[in-house]
């Protein structure tokens, strides 16, 4: 954790470093993210759907040469996902909570005066990966359960993403807002429920006993920026 931090303070400080040639601004963004994953390999049955999180931190635009920059981002997010289960002999709803430091490396040609596309990779790092859910089986009480997966696999996270902008304000400080959308293109594996009494492997304990499958990470964000 301490060498996490330290990486985030020291691209934070290159970020935010003043440019005399003006070629590298630097300053701070924040938005929302409506997120889900994908079914996976083991989520048969499983309804996923979207939720509402936000995140922000510190941005950079750096000239590459007329109307093309590079636009990289150290961002604090949260994202997840709804799950829900309906069949025999129980159902379930829960939600996944993941806790996500990224970095977005994304190229933005400029458009129509204000205006900007955007695409490029991306790179999350998993520090939290939580499961909370209730379970009703036959002829007994709810039960609420919680999963924290967040060794279960490799914390890095590999998506592609792309978006369009518009600068609102061009002059010092400028502000724009942008539209983006990522797809993960490697999975990580995940808890997304309980397994019912029927399917728990003998002698199960810790992460055993909950359903486990590989999902790609899905990501709708609306995002502002504030760059000087």
């Amino acid at each position: 954790m301490r060498k996490c931090l330290a990486v985030v303070l020291a691209v934070g400080c290159l970020i935010l470093a003043p440019s005399p040639a003006r070629a590298v601004r630097g300053g701070l963004a924040g938005g929302v993210a409506y997120s889900s994953i994908d079914r996976g390999s083991r989520a048969a049955g499983y309804s996923l759907g979207w939720r509402w999180r936000a995140g922000g931190g510190v941005v950079a635009e750096i000239a590459l040469r007329p109307g093309l920059r590079l636009a990289p981002a150290l961002l604090y997010r949260e994202q997840g996902a709804e799950t829900e289960f309906a069949g025999i002999p129980m159902t379930e709803n829960g939600e996944i909570l993941e806790r996500v430091l990224a970095l977005d490396l994304p190229i933005e040609r400029v458009v129509a005066g204000r205006g900007f596309v955007s695409a490029g990779p991306e790179i999350d790092y998993l520090l939290s990966g939580v499961l909370t859910g209730t379970v009703v089986q036959e002829s007994a009480p709810a039960s609420g359960y919680r999963a924290d997966y967040t060794s279960l696999a490799s914390r890095v996270d590999l998506l592609l993403r792309g978006g369009i902008g518009w600068e609102i304000l061009t002059r010092s400080p400028a502000v724009a807002v942008e539209a983006s959308y990522a797809q993960g293109i490697t999975s990580r594996r995940r808890a997304i429920g309980s397994l019912p009494a029927n399917e728990l492997p003998w002698m199960a304990s810790g992460l055993d006993v909950y359903r486990q499958s590989a999902c790609v990470t899905r990501r709708f964000e609306l995002r502002l920026r504030s760059l000087w």
